[in-house]
């Protein structure tokens, strides 16, 4: 399916980029926290989960922004094609 220009890019390019800064920034406290030091290798993949949190936060925000953008999108597409009054008609 081609890609059709809904006029959400700029909202789902900001979207995107809040959301690389936010899981890169998750990433790498994961990173120092379970491997603060050489000696520390032996231990890391057990200290992986101190990070978790933060990490998995990052994720469920970029994936509520996003889902919550499309129903936006939809929404208007739906007012354009039928009108707010059709809506309502259609509930009724």
């Amino acid at each position: 399916m081609p890609y059709v220009r809904d006029g959400a890019d700029r909202e789902r390019t900001a979207i995107e980029r809040r959301a690389i800064t936010k899981l890169a920034n998750a990433l790498e406290k994961q990173l120092q926290l379970a491997l603060p030091n050489e000696a520390a290798v032996s231990e890391a993949v057990a200290r992986l989960e101190l990070g978790e949190q933060e990490l998995e936060d990052a994720l469920l925000e970029m994936i509520n922004a996003a889902a919550l953008l499309g129903t936006d999108v939809g929404r208007s597409q739906i007012d354009a094609i039928y009108g707010v009054d059709k809506q309502l008609d259609d509930i009724n």
